[in-house]
């Protein structure tokens, strides 16, 4: 892949370095009346994977951070917004920044110096219940 005029991945070859791009659970599932922001998500996670395939053998890794429901400024909640969501995720909490940033300096750190091309989804569990909340667990379970 070449890069655009004035740009070049040259620093992060001589470097050995690591991109990471941070994506959301909504690149990998729809959401409602989110259809702009899951398609850019997605469209994140597949240039990722392609840059890791094609600076792989730069040394270069690349991945994508995908975070679910995390309580910043940015997207405030109400104690009744709160309880709600965290009834719905497995670990029973939503995400604090902290949980986010601790995930993304295992990818950028020594730790993961084999790891490129992965989106990882930092969520609590939270697109393992995709299927109960369209009642599907129901249909499930009944057979």
């Amino acid at each position: 892949m070449h890069a655009p005029r004035g740009c070049s991945h040259a620093p992060l070859k001589e470097s050995h370095g690591s991109l990471l791009l941070t994506t959301s659970i909504s690149g990998t599932n729809a959401t409602p009346s989110l259809g702009a922001y899951s398609a850019s998500k997605a469209a994140a996670i597949m240039l990722a994977r392609q840059l890791a395939l094609d600076w792989g053998p730069d040394g270069i890794r690349v991945n994508t951070l995908s975070p679910g429901l995390t309580l910043t400024e940015g997207n405030p909640m109400n104690a009744e917004t709160i309880a709600l969501r965290e009834a719905r995720i497995p670990l029973r909490r939503v995400a604090s920044p902290e949980d986010i940033a601790g995930a993304a300096s295992f990818l950028i750190g020594a730790d993961a110096c084999y790891v490129s091309g992965v989106d990882l989804v930092v969520d609590g569990g939270l697109v393992n219940t995709l299927m109960q909340t369209v009642g599907m667990q129901q249909k499930w379970n009944s057979r």
